[in-house]
Formats: C-alpha cells, structure tokens, sequence
C-alpha cells in the first residue's frame, strides 16, 4: 500500500510540474516576424479563352493515345499535339463519366 501512495504522490507531482501555458514555439495565428498571419485573398476566377470544343480528330487522337499511353497525360498531349495536359484531364474525366 505504501508504495502505492509513492506512486500517486510521484504522478500527482508530475501533474503539478506540468505547465500549461501556450507554447512558445506555437505560432498559431502569428508569421515568423511576430505578425498576425492574414491569408491572402484569392484572384477572382476569370476565364481567359473561350472553350474549343474536341474535334472528333482530336477526340480519335485521345482515345489512341488512351488505350498506347494509359493516363500518362503528358505523351496523350503530344499524340493529340493540339491540346494540353490540363485540358486532357477534364475531357478524360468527361469522358470517363460517361462510359462507365
């Protein structure tokens, strides 16, 4: 029993030692200097091309590329030669949706 209420009082010790003030290593809200991080306000989404639709050239071109290349996107783009990765991206996933 003695060496029970060694062990409470040794734990009720820690307890004690244990500070529970913010970390100084916590930044928190603040940016290395000290500031207070505000986030940036983000651009407004503005289109800058209006949308080609896919000629059935093209879209021949993605599905051959598709069934040579897998999802490795960058050589689909230069098999299409006439869009980019992004835009090869969405028409996959278009077209994914459609299939299954």
């Amino acid at each position: 029993m003695a060496c029970l209420e060694e062990h409470q009082m040794a734990t009720d010790e820690v307890a004690v030692a244990v500070d529970h003030r913010k970390d100084p290593l916590d930044s928190g809200d603040m940016d290395l200097s000290g500031e207070e991080h505000v986030p940036k306000a983000r651009k407004p989404y503005t289109i800058t091309k209006q949308r080609e639709k896919w000629t059935e050239d093209e879209h021949r071109r993605f599905l051959e590329a598709l069934q040579l290349h897998g999802r490795a996107w960058r050589r689909i783009q230069e098999h299409i030669g006439t869009k980019t990765a992004v835009q090869i991206r969405s028409h996959a996933q278009k077209f994914f949706t459609k299939v299954v």
